[in-house]
């Protein structure tokens, strides 16, 4: 089961005296895994696995020279992972890897002309993936992407009149999704896939007091999870099932219920999946 640390907790044996300083995080690790090859003398055990640097970390081999600033942030990278094409020299080995981009990073070629402001920011691209029909006169290819919207764009049909403010956001989508009855007239189709929430709403029942706040979040169920420990009564199946929130910013004060869809309104493939409701 993955390990859901509070903002004050020491991270002890997988980060030794690395404490979660600012907002809460979530730290999330198989429960066989080591920290490995991302910090010298550590090893990454079985599957990829979330690593939660802290604000002051260095990437270092990964990305020479690029420092993670401002507050904590989540690098994945799978054990045999190179950082590639996205970086010239550079390429991505084995699956789809979360890749870091400092701050100042353009985009370029994945979205001609797209700069990453304010913030670093977290781009999945698959190796042979192109940006696609999210993107006019482009396509997502091979595995699952995660598509970089301008802070000033509309999700529009995603989630009518909501609008991405302040920086840019991620958004997840598989390579063969059309948003689905998630939406109304779209739909979602294999894997797992991230819901863009809006700046607004807040966690709720999934840590009791805690709310998002500030700008947009992202939430991360796998197609076979049902939501568990984290919601009393519910259970996440199976070791390898991740829940994943990024929380940005914990300063709201207005709780939104959380309510879990039903049968008809969830993805192709998922068994649940869990929306945020604005007031």
């Amino acid at each position: 089961m993955p390990l859901l640390l509070p903002a004050t907790a020491t991270v002890g044996p997988l980060l030794p005296g690395v404490q979660l300083a600012g907002s809460s995080s979530l730290l999330l690790l198989p429960a066989t895994a080591t920290v490995g090859p991302l910090l010298p003398g550590v090893q990454l055990a079985g599957s990829s696995s979330l690593l939660l640097l802290p604000a002051t970390a260095t990437v270092g081999p990964l990305l020479p020279g690029v420092q993670l600033a401002g507050s904590s942030s989540l690098l994945l990278l799978p054990a045999t992972a190179t950082v590639g094409p996205l970086l010239p020299g550079v390429q991505l080995a084995g699956s789809s890897s979360l890749l870091l981009l400092p701050a100042t990073a353009t985009v370029g070629p994945l979205l001609p002309g797209v700069q990453l402001a304010g913030s670093s920011s977290l781009l999945l691209l698959p190796a042979t993936a192109t940006v696609g029909p999210l993107l006019p006169g482009v396509q997502l290819a091979g595995s699952s992407s995660l598509l970089l919207l301008p802070a000033t764009a509309t999700v529009g049909p995603l989630l009518p009149g909501v609008q991405l403010a302040g920086s840019s956001s991620l958004l997840l989508l598989p390579a063969t999704a059309t948003v689905g009855p998630l939406l109304p007239g779209v739909q979602l189709a294999g894997s797992s896939s991230l819901l863009l929430l809006p700046a607004t709403a807040t966690v709720g029942p999934l840590l009791p007091g805690v709310q998002l706040a500030g700008s947009s979040s992202l939430l991360l169920l796998p197609a076979t999870a049902t939501v568990g420990p984290l919601l009393p009564g519910v259970q996440l199946a199976g070791s390898s099932s991740l829940l994943l929130l990024l929380l940005l910013l914990l300063l709201h004060t207005t709780a939104r219920p959380l309510l879990l869809l039903p049968a008809w309104a969830r993805p192709a493939g998922c068994q649940s999946l869990l929306l945020l409701l604005p007031d």
